[in-house]
């Protein structure tokens, strides 16, 4: 005992000594840093009393900064730290209230948030029920007209701070009739405005949509038809019509005689628009084929277009081999000397197909003496002409640096 009491400052001494180099060893191993977390972290407003609403924008989230070993960091998630606004016991007016923190994990201080404290408004509660009014933009087509909507429910609940909901001058339902030939039934979102017309924030409407009926009819004299291409002769042989389309489709006729439009049946044909020697794509411009007294609202003229493609065939020719390329000083010799092909592509150009439209050239650049293999290529006029096959699709070409001996004819008695 007598040797402990005289040795307790050194043991003491070792203890601190020991215990500092661990803390060094530690800290070299897994430092500790403050570090800003990467996303901000939301601010949670509580205890706002009943009748009682937040005024204004008040921020959401803040930026926090922590203070702990590298590790833990590391491994720390934005759900572990909470923010909140105390609002237990606070009656309407202005306050600066500050942001409390705390973190759900061991070793991990809150080293800053910013903004650390926010400014909010407090006011009383209210609400106030107006009816619902509609609001039409555009105009039906022309020809028709639009009855009076109706709405359902006739009526909402516009709820807020007192001041805001004072602002709110009628709740709008805003429906678009631009164009329109039939009836409309749609369900719209209501919007509360103040006198002006224009959105007053900060309040919440209910319900939030309201169904619009808008009934649209149709005016005397005025009448929709369908449009219908009177198309006249045939194209060119060799060719084919693959496709016919009118726009507009559909138009508006008028008479001061009801009774005229009522004849029409529904459709009205296009004057004559003819196909005769046609080979390509075209369209053109054609008034309709209306009765006397009976007029086309708006564009007079409609436009037809029509699609004319070759009819595809496929034929069989044979050609003799085109040798290019050939170095001076040598001889080819190839073996066949003519190809067969089948072609395929439109009927007028396979029925006007001239020896130089298709040519078999065979490449003997940078050849030498000797025995080839080649694959011969197909050239044609027309990329329209598709080659089907060439038998053979190899050919033998001999090389040579004498030349091939001249055949003899031989006299026929």
């Amino acid at each position: 005992m007598r040797w402990l009491i005289e040795n307790l400052s050194s043991l003491l001494l070792a203890l601190v000594l020991a215990l500092t180099v661990w803390v060094a060893a530690v800290s070299s191993d897994d430092p500790i840093q403050t570090n800003a977390m990467a996303n901000p972290i939301p601010i949670h407003f509580q205890g706002l009393g009943s009748g009682l609403v937040l005024v204004g924008a008040q921020p959401k989230q803040a930026t926090v900064a922590v203070r702990s070993p590298l590790s833990v960091w590391r491994s720390l998630a934005p759900s572990e730290i909470s923010l909140s606004v105390d609002l237990t016991g606070l009656k309407p007016g202005n306050y600066q209230l500050a942001i409390h923190r705390s973190v759900d994990r061991s070793m991990v201080q809150i080293a800053s948030v910013e903004p650390s404290s926010v400014s909010v408004t407090i006011e009383a509660a209210t609400s106030n029920t107006l009816p619902i009014t509609v609001i039409a933009v555009g105009e039906p087509a022309i020809g028709f007209r639009s009855d009076s909507p109706s709405v359902t429910p006739a009526s909402a609940e516009v709820v807020g701070p007192t001041s805001a909901v004072q602002k709110v001058a009628q709740v709008v339902a805003q429906v678009d009739l631009t164009g329109r030939t039939q009836d409309l039934t749609q369900d719209l979102e209501l919007q509360a405005v103040d006198s002006n017309g224009d959105p007053v924030s900060g309040v919440q409407v209910t319900p939030n949509t309201a169904s619009v009926h808008v009934g649209i009819e149709e005016l005397g004299g005025y009448r929709s038809v369908v449009v219908l291409p009177k198309i006249e002769g045939e194209v060119e042989p060799g060719y084919q019509l693959t496709r016919i389309t009118v726009s507009p489709t559909l138009v508006t006729v008028f008479s001061s005689d009801p009774n005229l439009v009522d004849q029409l049946g529904g459709f009205a044909e296009t004057e004559p628009v003819s196909l005769t020697g046609a080979t390509a794509d075209f369209q053109m411009s054609v008034s309709l084929a209306l009765p006397q007294g009976v007029s086309i609202v708006g564009d007079t003229t409609v436009t037809v277009k029509v699609s004319i493609s070759p009819i595809e065939n496929s034929v069989k020719i044979t050609r003799h081999l085109t040798l290019t390329g050939l170095p001076d000083g040598l001889y080819a010799i190839p073996s066949p000397d003519t190809v067969s092909l089948i072609l395929n592509g439109p009927v007028p150009l396979l029925d006007n197909l001239q020896p130089e439209d298709v040519r078999v050239v065979v490449d003997l650049s940078n050849l030498s003496v000797g025995t080839y293999q080649l694959t011969p290529t197909v050239v044609t006029s027309s990329p329209d002409i598709k080659v089907q096959s060439i038998l053979p699709d190899t050919v033998e070409v001999v090389i040579t640096s004498t030349p091939p001996p001249t055949p003899t004819t031989t006299a026929t008695p």
